[in-house]
């Protein structure tokens, strides 16, 4: 899921992924041999520019990235900061960014977790008053989403399908037209990563898998993660869900393990699946969960099944990432003020319209 944004005087135009999986904002440099084709920032045509110079370096599960730290003008829709630091990525030797379709990142995370101290544009945000409350809420509509690295364990993803009504993002407001009923609101566990805590995780119908799995997920932290396509548990977890779902775990020892189904399942035999966050459930149906996608690699199509739940070598922190899977049937509100997480079911509606903020 992207965006347009614009940096620089006169305005550049970018193609931005949101991230609160991570803090830090970049953008390719024209000086980046290795990055693909890419429309770069030409900081030299900017009289907004300054030099900082400091040099940047970031690590993600699927590669790294260097260059040297800018400060600028962004623009995103009606905001506008002045002296906006970021990174412009000049060397990317691991192919990550040659894959991907956007120019640019914007970090939705904390300062905790910024590299080399550089302040997160929530916090900037928050600095320079912008907002009553400083809160940036996603409200995603379906795609069929097949690559799967999740930005806090393993970097951004490198492709994304832009799906045609994208969606909406929205800085310091809510869009009621978005979601059904109430937002519950809960709170972060702790200011690092946008973290909360999983009351329980169960599948439909069955008293004694879940039991299993309470043991499973007790005391799981969740991390909710725009930058994340689908649901991210560690191997053991993953791999008992899946097990119930009858698919076969494809295994990446340094990578995101996932789970193909040989034939697609008849959906409505399969278990929904519930999450628990202060006493409210959020469930996915298998309609919801099941990533279904036709393709032809010999030029015969044939129809492909998916599970969304990947498996992962987490940090010892983290539990679960609850991504874009999760996010794209509940409106998610990222409250920096206040330091937490709201979720509301989606409204189906909304992304039968027009208005699409993501595009």
């Amino acid at each position: 899921y992207q965006r347009r944004v614009h940096g620089g005087t006169p305005p550049q135009k970018f193609t931005a992924m949101f991230d609160t999986g991570s803090s830090n904002s970049w953008v390719i440099s024209n000086k980046c041999p290795t990055c693909g084709e890419h429309v770069a920032y030409r900081h030299q045509l900017s009289t907004t520019y300054k030099q900082d110079g400091r040099p940047f370096g970031i690590k993600y599960g699927t590669g790294s990235m260097s260059g040297f730290l800018s400060e600028d003008k962004i623009t995103i829709s009606d905001i506008t900061m002045t002296n906006f630091t970021f990174a412009e990525i000049t060397d990317e030797p691991d192919g990550m960014l040659s894959k991907a379709n956007f120019d640019s990142l914007i970090g939705l995370g904390f300062p905790t977790i910024s590299v080399d101290n550089v302040e997160p544009i929530l916090q900037q945000i928050t600095d320079q008053n912008i907002f009553n409350t400083t809160l940036v809420a996603f409200g995603l509509c379906p795609s069929s989403v097949l690559d799967y690295v999740p930005s806090v364990a393993g970097g951004p993803v490198p492709s994304l399908p832009i799906a045609t009504n994208g969606g909406a993002i929205n800085f310091g407001a809510i869009d009621e037209t978005r979601f059904l009923g109430n937002i519950q609101y809960i709170p972060l566990s702790n200011a690092t990563y946008w973290t909360i805590m999983l009351d329980q995780l169960y599948l439909q119908g069955s008293v004694k898998k879940n039991r299993k799995l309470s043991r499973l997920f007790d005391n799981a932290t969740v991390v909710v993660d725009s930058g994340t396509s689908l649901i991210v548990m560690r191997n053991k977890q993953a791999d008992y869900i899946n097990k119930q779902l009858g698919c076969i775990q494809i295994n990446r020892p340094e990578g995101l393990s996932v789970c193909v189904f040989i034939e697609c399942p008849i959906m409505h035999l399969l278990p929904d699946i519930t999450f628990r966050f202060a006493e409210r459930d959020y469930t996915l149906t298998p309609q919801q969960y099941i990533i279904t996608k036709t393709v032809a690699p010999f030029g015969i199509p044939f129809r492909l099944c998916i599970s969304g739940i990947g498996a992962l070598r987490l940090p010892p922190w983290i539990d679960i990432v609850l991504g874009d899977l999760f996010m794209q049937h509940y409106y998610t509100v990222f409250d920096y003020t206040n330091r937490k997480v709201g979720f509301a079911r989606s409204n189906p509606e909304a992304c039968n319209s027009n208005i699409n903020s993501f595009n």
